[in-house]
């Protein structure tokens, strides 16, 4: 199994299925935890490289955490573990893809935004299907991309 090195004080964890005993928990345990609010409102531009595990969150929720990161250096320390961005101009109206969930939109059609499948024999029970890792390429200019961070 692979290992992941990373700072417990550099994590930070949410779940919307998080109890408050859960939460006291993961506290006591030395670990940071957002609340509800916190995490619904996601407007968090990231302090660093983060690793996201996003599996079956919103439209709503993705826009939002991509707005918050969206420059090219601030997509390039996101890490995104969950169903593919690409699927939602499948599913999302193309009006409400080009106005409320633009950043989704554009992402989902970007050249540079890689997915790649992770292989669903995670689970039996097939809860995390149409699992992928997705990240901005980072072997590109930020000259290459500017026209997608253009202001309107």
């Amino acid at each position: 199994m692979m290992r992941v090195n990373i700072p417990v004080e550099d994590a930070v964890f949410y779940d919307p299925v998080f109890t408050a005993e859960d939460m006291n928990g993961m506290q006591a345990l030395g670990l940071s935890v957002i609340n509800g609010d916190e995490a619904k409102a996601a407007l968090h531009p990231l302090p660093g490289p983060t690793i996201l595990f996003m599996p079956h969150c919103d439209i709503e929720l993705h826009q939002k955490v991509l707005e918050s990161n969206w420059s090219f250096s601030g997509l390039r320390k996101l890490l995104m573990i969950g169903n593919p961005l690409e699927q939602y101009p499948l599913t999302t109206e193309k009006e409400r893809l080009e106005t409320v969930f633009s950043a989704v939109g554009a992402i989902a059609h970007c050249r540079h935004w890689d997915s790649r499948a992770i292989p669903d024999t995670l689970s039996d029970d097939k809860a995390f299907v149409a699992l992928c890792v997705q990240y901005i390429r980072c072997d590109i200019d930020e000259n290459e991309v500017s026209a997608l961070f253009a202001k309107e």
